[in-house]
């Protein structure tokens, strides 16, 4: 058990712990995507750096439980470990990077909402503006079909109709209506 007096020694404790090698985390990568939790666990203690760099703003500027945010981190880490692909040259806790900090937004959007909705409405959301800002760029600024939305992002015309009126009303209505829905149909 780490004993630490306060919230410095628990930075320059961690801080302190070394990245891994390129060869030997990849080798670790490929040995957790297997199903070898020792080897998972030994890629995110090294790098607990990454972690705590992407956790420290979001303690100080939104004020939430330093260990929720760190679970978010762990789960971000976890998921970047399932789908990094060592053939690439991008550096591993780079890549971390991305996933950690999108676990950390959606669990700082979805404590922020009146309601808990779940994390693929609010990336579904995100991935319709993303599209709709492309395509706006690329297209002189003409909006997008929902056809188009619905090819491009292989949904149903229904549930992009239905996302993009909600931007136009009440959204708690829009989401109590989809949180019905979500027993029966996958988005």
């Amino acid at each position: 058990m780490i004993e630490l007096s306060n919230e410095h020694d628990f930075y320059a404790k961690f801080s302190s712990i070394p990245y891994l090698e390129r060869e030997t985390e990849d080798i670790l990568i490929l040995e957790a995507q297997t199903g070898n939790k020792e080897a998972q666990n030994k890629i995110i203690f090294h790098n607990i750096k990454a972690i705590i760099e992407a956790i420290k703003p979001c303690k100080y500027n939104y004020r939430y439980d330093e260990n929720d945010l760190f679970q978010e981190s762990i789960i971000g880490m976890t998921k970047a470990i399932q789908s990094y692909d060592p053939q690439k040259e991008l550096k591993f806790r780079h890549y971390a990077q991305y996933y950690i900090k999108k676990y950390i937004s959606l669990y700082i959007n979805n404590n922020n909402l009146a309601i808990k909705v779940p994390p693929y409405i609010q990336l579904l959301f995100k991935r319709i503006k993303k599209l709709e800002h492309k395509y706006l760029l690329e297209n002189n600024y003409n909006y997008p079909s929902t056809n188009y939305y619905s090819k491009e992002l292989n949904i149903p015309e229904n549930v992009i109709l239905r996302c993009i009126a909600s931007l136009n009303k009440d959204q708690n209505t829009y989401f109590n209506e989809l949180m019905e829905e979500e027993e029966d149909n996958e988005i």
